[in-house]
């Protein structure tokens, strides 16, 4: 049962459906010529990336970027530039904002400090490197008047966390959207690590990202509007088994995932239910129906 193109809708107009499904649900105002639109700031997060950068490898952005040198961040959603300076770091770079306004700019893309990743494009010198940051301060910080309490990390290509030694999925996630290639992850990907990558990019909040991974049925069109909502729970894989008995036909894979859920009200619980998974041939990658995930999702 492996697909082709046509049973799949191009991105752009998934997005556009999910767009004027929001207009319907969430409250309109009228703008100065009339028009009525969407009155809810995550609609921004649905803008074109116009910033890309290259996919460089962590051993040369360390030299390109060493201890002390600054540069300015694009944050590829929304545009935003901003000064860091690099601190420290060995496996990836440990950065501070330069000044008060540019630790201002970083909130701003926040909201509140947040362990989120997002793409960004580093420019330093000449170069625009494609990289992955969070929002979160932590450790030491040594630039006074900056109103930042700590340090935060930006990443690159194949560097890996301090604390672990290992590559983060999000972040490498990240890295490639900066780079103009947001499929690279998903191309040759198994199952199950289709579905890993499309439930993290959901934790990024990143439903763009996320449909890199889905089929675009209208389940997955409820998944993506209630990213924009910011109403999915936070996910964490606890188990993911496949069905041997219910997997017959080529191109079709069936699993049965556990999840653990924490929803935006704190509240928590673990659910397991059974996800299909298609194979698009033409697009190199499995793709996720998000009718097993929108069961295990809704909250109860």
């Amino acid at each position: 049962m492996a697909l082709t193109n046509r049973f799949f809708v191009p991105a752009a107009l998934v997005l556009l459906a999910v767009l004027v499904l929001l207009a319907l649900l969430m409250p309109q105002r009228t703008s100065k010529e009339g028009t009525l639109f969407p009155d809810h700031p995550a609609i921004a997060a649905w803008g074109t990336d116009e910033f890309v950068g290259e996919a460089l490898e962590w051993k040369e952005v360390n030299r390109l970027f060493p201890k002390f040198a600054a540069a300015y961040l694009i944050d590829v959603r929304t545009g935003k530039r901003f000064e860091v300076q690099r601190r420290g770091g060995s496996y990836h770079a440990d950065i501070q904002p330069v000044s008060k306004a540019d630790t201002q700019i970083l909130k701003e893309l926040y909201g509140n400090w947040s362990w989120r990743r997002r793409a960004v494009v580093m420019e330093i010198g000449l170069r625009r490197i494609a990289g992955s940051i969070h929002g979160m301060p932590h450790g030491d910080g040594k630039i006074e008047g900056n109103d930042f309490p700590g340090h935060f990390c930006i990443h690159f290509l194949d560097s890996r966390v301090h604390a672990s030694s290992k590559v983060d999925t999000a972040h490498q996630m990240m890295v490639w959207k900066a780079a103009g290639s947001p499929e690279k992850p998903f191309i040759g990907a198994t199952p199950e690590k289709t579905v890993e990558l499309v439930l993290t990019a959901f934790n990024q909040h990143d439903g763009a990202l996320a449909s890199q991974g889905l089929t675009y049925a209208e389940a997955d069109l409820w998944l993506l509007a209630a990213d924009v909502l910011e109403s999915l729970p936070e996910m964490d894989i606890r188990k993911i088994s496949l069905q041997k008995d219910k997997n017959t036909e080529e191109g079709l894979r069936i699993y049965e995932l556990e999840l653990s859920l924490t929803y935006p009200n704190k509240k928590s619980i673990k659910k397991s239910g059974e996800i299909l998974l298609l194979q698009d041939v033409a697009a190199g990658r499995w793709r996720l129906d998000g009718d097993g995930l929108k069961k295990l999702l809704e909250e109860e």
